[in-house]
């Protein structure tokens, strides 16, 4: 004779949700056009400006580059969040990646004799 054996729930215990925290990262790049002799001189000049340097030696944006992270690899209890060095540090395996050219093109023809 078969006999079906029925499981039945005598005791549930009421599991409280906890506050997690995903961290999402984007990071961009914006490069600018310098000139200089050499890349130390470049980066001289440009950390110059901060300062009021001459802004003519630097010309507009030309490129930024975007990554967008698309899906969680992390999450922390609020009593486990690392440290800033270590969320900014971690693996970021899920992403979008734009490369975007800022200079403009000249439709313009130059005529040369």
């Amino acid at each position: 004779m078969d006999k079906n054996n029925k499981l039945t729930i005598v005791n549930s215990k009421k599991i409280e949700d906890k506050t997690f925290y995903v961290p999402m990262s984007k990071f961009e790049v914006t490069l600018y056009k310098v000139k200089a002799k050499t890349s130390i001189q470049a980066q001289e000049i440009f950390n110059g400006l901060q300062n009021g340097g001459d802004k003519k030696v630097v010309s507009k944006t030309s490129r930024r580059i975007t990554i967008q992270e698309t899906d969680a690899n992390n999450a922390y209890v609020s009593n486990e969040v690392p440290a800033f060095i270590d969320i900014v540090n971690r693996q970021v395996d899920h992403f979008t990646y734009e490369d975007e050219d800022l200079e403009l093109q000249s439709n313009h023809l130059s005529l040369v004799h």
